[in-house]
C-alpha cells in the first residue's frame, strides 16, 4: 500500500470526500468515531483506542504462536471488538434519535387535532 495523499487514502477507504483527512491534520476537526472505525476495518494493525482518543501505542499489540514450526502472527481482537461495538452504538442512536423525532412529530400532530376538535 502506497498511499501519499488524503484522496488516495480517502479512495482506499471508499469516501467520496477527502476534505476531512485535511481538516483532522490542520487540527480543525477531531477523527470521527466512523471515520476511526472505517480506518481500523481496512488497517487492522492500527490500535482503534488510539486512532480516536490517543490512547495506547499506534499499532495494536501483537502475539507470535508456533504453528507447526512456523512463526503466526495472530492480532488481538479487541481494537476491532471495540470499533465494530461503538459502530454499532452508533447505528443504534441514530434509531432512537429518528424514533425520538417521530414521536414528536406525532405528539404535534395529536396535539393539533385535539385543538381543532376543541374549537
Amino acid at each position: 500500500m502506497n498511499i501519499q495523499t488524503d484522496t488516495e487514502f480517502s479512495r482506499f477507504l471508499g469516501l467520496k470526500n477527502s476534505q476531512i483527512f485535511s481538516e483532522i491534520k490542520r487540527g480543525k476537526s477531531k477523527i470521527s468515531q466512523n471515520i476511526a472505525t472505517l480506518i481500523c476495518s481496512k488497517c487492522p494493525q492500527v490500535n482503534y483506542e488510539w486512532l480516536l482518543i490517543g490512547n495506547g501505542e499506534m499499532l495494536r499489540a501483537t502475539n507470535v504462536v508456533a504453528n507447526n514450526s512456523n512463526a503466526v502472527v495472530q492480532s488481538n481482537d479487541t481494537d476491532n471488538k471495540l470499533a465494530n461495538l461503538t459502530a454499532e452504538n452508533d447505528r443504534l442512536l441514530s434509531l432512537l434519535e429518528k424514533q425520538q423525532a417521530e414521536r414528536e412529530k406525532f405528539l404535534e400532530i395529536i396535539a393539533n387535532l385535539t385543538a381543532r376538535k376543541n374549537v
